[in-house]
């Protein structure tokens, strides 16, 4: 969610004015960083009442911070646009108290436009919020210039296949997974396999079951933006097993640099990837069938250099600018008081 606003930022700031209500930390941290935010937020709408407030949601605690934001926006005749981005809200939501659904789909349905990250979005925030005004916006990202597709193979002992997983380490990402498919490869394959991991969450639990499992593999924190480049740079395949999820700026990043996506179908991720033409898919929670998509990638350089140029070439569907076009042109319908 921060990258899509970083990105917007970047490409569209004229006329833009950003209020941040979260921080990274602690519970203190992150309560003054919620508190100044809807003060500030609060101000800009009373003072000076912007043709359009666009809030970014995911889930939980999100949702009473932005929601808050979009219903005094609505009183005071100020246009909004609520963005969703959160991969578990709808499994959230759905476990909720009938009358707490109630009050969460309130702000959703008061918004003048509900925007969603891909059409299995849509029909599912359609079926559980009722009546919103849903419009599909995909996540964009911006593309590298043009970069020398991956042509190693496993061939002698210096050959590598770089295998990067990026996100937190959590059984919704599968990141055990991703440990146990290799662990399960044939030693000569598995020796080919330079495996790079970088996320948030239980580091030291990654670590241990890589050690207890045999793998090696590097295991760090979060990366920052030229980090992570340059892990993107040295991989040739990018590998998210997850069980749910939005539309990832990550796999959009590696795609978009020619790595061969090896993910699972889930949230909106068929829309970016088709089994066999752009990348592999496997199914959450089965390190086998993760296994043997590395394998056959491992095997068979010829597919992984093709998956690869097809992948670069959809992620080149997901410009930025072309983004921002798109996200004008839904500000100045919201603005004008289209729905």
């Amino acid at each position: 969610m921060s990258t899509v606003a970083e990105l917007i930022l970047r490409y569209r700031p004229a006329g833009l004015d950003y209020v941040t209500t979260f921080r990274d930390g602690g519970p203190l941290r992150r309560i003054r960083a919620w508190l100044a935010g809807w003060l500030l937020a609060t101000v800009r709408l009373v003072c000076f009442r912007p043709d359009v407030l666009h809030a970014h949601v995911s889930e939980r605690s999100s949702v009473l911070r932005k929601g808050f934001l979009v219903l005094l926006a609505r009183a005071l005749g100020v246009r909004t646009v609520l963005h969703c981005h959160g991969a578990e809200f709808l499994s959230w939501y759905a476990r909720l108290p009938r009358l707490a659904k109630r009050i969460v789909a309130i702000p959703f349905r008061a918004a003048d436009a509900v925007l969603v990250l891909g059409s299995a979005w849509h029909e599912r925030y359609a079926a559980l919020l009722g009546p919103i005004r849903l419009r599909e916006l995909p996540n964009p990202v911006e593309l590298p210039n043009p970069v020398e597709l991956p042509q190693r193979c496993v061939r002698g002992k210096r050959d590598r296949i770089g295998v990067l997983f990026l996100g937190r380490f959590s059984d919704r990402k599968g990141s055990a997974d991703v440990l146990e498919a290799i662990a399960g490869l044939d030693e000569a394959t598995r020796s080919a396999i330079t495996l790079r991991m970088a996320g948030d969450g239980d580091l030291d639990g990654m670590r241990a079951l890589a050690e207890r499992l045999e793998v090696r593999a590097e295991i760090t924190g979060w990366a920052g933006a030229e980090e992570k480049a340059g892990m993107v740079r040295e991989a040739s395949v990018f590998v998210l097993p997850s069980k749910d999820e939005g539309m990832p700026m990550a796999l959009l990043e590696a795609m978009a640099a020619g790595l061969v996506p090896v993910v699972s179908p889930v949230g909106a991720i068929p829309e970016l990837v088709c089994d066999g033409e752009n990348g592999l898919l496997v199914e959450p929670g089965n390190p086998e069938q993760l296994r043997e998509a590395l394998a056959r990638l491992c095997r068979d350089p010829s597919l992984r250099n093709r998956l690869a140029e097809t992948a670069r070439a959809q992620a080149s569907r997901f410009d930025v600018r072309d983004y921002v076009q798109r996200l004008d042109q839904v500000w100045a319908e919201v603005s004008a008081g289209a729905r």
